[in-house]
């Protein structure tokens, strides 16, 4: 039977090592501790490169895990802190199955016994993004009355939208040029759509 006298490091017992019984202690605990946490944490996907590239990654990896894509049967083991060449889709991560200790037993040491693979979690590896640049050929074009309230920008086309330089909400474009504005600086973008984010800013003065 262990208790606190028999498992320290310079106890001597017959037919035992010295300190056996804290070696195999110590053994069998950073073998349990290694398994309590059952589901992986921290992952985050990363998208690949550009849209050809099968380059996308899940980072926060460690070598105790194994991953497939979801549908697949069989799983992968991961070899670091990182699972790489990856197509942008969702993956299944687990903890692999492994061997652990159900306490010492005898001289000799502790008795492996198997854990099961744990339960995985979905992490979704994300498309590509295309990066749009700042629209050119637009012109700011002064009011014409009293009002001081029908300038304009042409140049522009469906697809963009635009803000008063300092404001917070960009309005939509819906034609080869924006209308009703009153004189100062805006900012023109293409709007973020499947496979694209949002484009660059390009100043306009009007």
């Amino acid at each position: 039977m262990y208790s606190w006298t028999n498992i320290q490091p310079d106890y001597v017992q017959a037919n035992y090592p010295i300190g056996a019984r804290y070696n195999n202690t110590t053994t069998a605990l950073d073998k349990i501790f290694s398994r309590l946490e059952a589901v992986p944490a921290g992952l985050t996907g990363v998208a690949p490169t550009t849209a050809d590239n099968k380059d996308g990654q899940i980072v926060g990896t460690s070598a105790a895990l194994e991953f497939k894509l979801a549908g697949d049967e069989a799983y992968t083991p991961v070899s670091g802190s990182a699972i790489t060449g990856l197509a942008p889709g969702v993956y299944k991560v687990r903890y692999a199955a492994t061997s652990g200790y159900q306490g010492p037993t005898s001289a000799a040491g502790p008795t492996i016994i198997p854990y099961n693979a744990g339960e995985d979690v979905s992490v979704e590896v994300p498309a590509y993004t295309h990066q749009q640049a700042a629209p050119t050929g637009l012109v700011g074009v002064a009011p014409t009355s009293e009002a001081n309230d029908d300038g304009q920008i042409t140049g522009s086309a469906e697809g963009q939208e635009y803000k008063g330089v300092g404001e917070v909400d960009y309005k939509p474009v819906t034609g080869v040029a924006i209308t009703g504005l009153t004189p100062g600086f805006y900012n023109v973008r293409y709007a973020a759509k499947e496979g694209y984010s949002v484009g660059k800013d390009a100043t306009v003065e009007v």
